[in-house]
């Protein structure tokens, strides 16, 4: 089930530290990764050697006989691009939490703490095409995400995974080649783009292993305690309440044991805290 207190309660911990020295961390969440489109003016200061010349203020300097520069900061409103890559794995995960649902509740974190620095989210859910979310922060954005989960069957109303209560119907999921081009369009604009999911079908991708090297281009791959078994076939089983049956998908083989996904991409993992390590990890 989603913890919507769990999330909130991690957003005030890191607003507290985030703004505990506000002249370092004024600016907004996540400076060192997500960063503004531009500068604009805050102050001028007079001129000590060793400071950029090309900020001279020559009108007040010629004014005041003394030497003032201008100093600058950086523009927020920073757009981020959250991506939930949809791949039958997420449906399992530990602790009764699939590695779905953790994906949903770091998307619903980041919703919130783009809601206390003015930021904005763009929402992406690559399933069986591409389904996009306008530009949204806070409790707005996670009504907009929750509610795009619901429709496709993702989640139900309380808030748990779904997908496997119906009657299973294997869904034709998008191709590696049309996530990329789908990433590289938010990459290519200078967009803050977090991809979440664990990259079972990633993992021996060159396109992706270029892409996470990338300034703004911010990989997490969610993996729960059986992504760390043996190299083994697996059942994932659905109970279909209203039919009284269950449903049983194809047999998936677990191929990114020995296959490591080469680049910058973080390592989250479901029973050791992937809440506070994403938080961890941006900072």
């Amino acid at each position: 089930m989603i913890n919507i207190i769990e999330i909130e309660r991690i957003v005030s911990k890191v607003q507290q530290e985030i703004f505990k020295n506000s002249n370092s961390f004024s600016i907004g969440m996540m400076k060192s990764h997500f960063r503004g489109a531009g500068l604009q003016f805050k102050e001028h200061q007079l001129y000590n050697p060793g400071d950029d010349t090309r900020f001279i203020d020559w009108k007040l300097s010629a004014k005041t006989n003394k030497t003032y520069i201008k100093t600058f900061e950086e523009e927020r409103n920073v757009e981020i691009v959250a991506i939930i890559d949809f791949t039958y794995t997420m449906l399992y995960g530990h602790n009764k939490k699939s590695k779905l649902l953790a994906t949903i509740e770091i998307v619903c974190l980041i919703y919130l703490l783009a809601e206390k620095t003015s930021d904005y989210v763009r929402f992406l859910l690559f399933f069986d095409k591409v389904y996009e979310l306008p530009l949204k922060r806070g409790r707005e954005g996670i009504t907009f995400l929750v509610s795009l989960l619901l429709k496709q069957g993702l989640i139900n109303s309380e808030g748990k995974s779904s997908y496997l209560d119906r009657s299973f119907k294997v869904l034709d999921l998008m191709s590696n080649e049309s996530k990329l081009t789908s990433i590289q369009r938010f990459i290519l604009k200078n967009k803050e783009v977090v991809l979440l999911g664990d990259y079972s079908e990633f993992a021996d991708s060159d396109k992706l292993s270029a892409l996470s090297y990338r300034r703004n281009m911010h990989c997490f791959q969610v993996l729960s305690p059986i992504d760390h078994g043996e190299n083994r076939s697996f059942f994932l089983f659905g109970r279909n309440s209203k039919a009284k049956k269950t449903n049983l998908t194809p047999i998936f083989s677990h191929k990114n044991e020995n296959i490591k996904l080469k680049g910058r991409v973080n390592t989250l993992y479901l029973d050791k805290g992937y809440l506070e390590g994403f938080v961890k990890e941006m900072l």
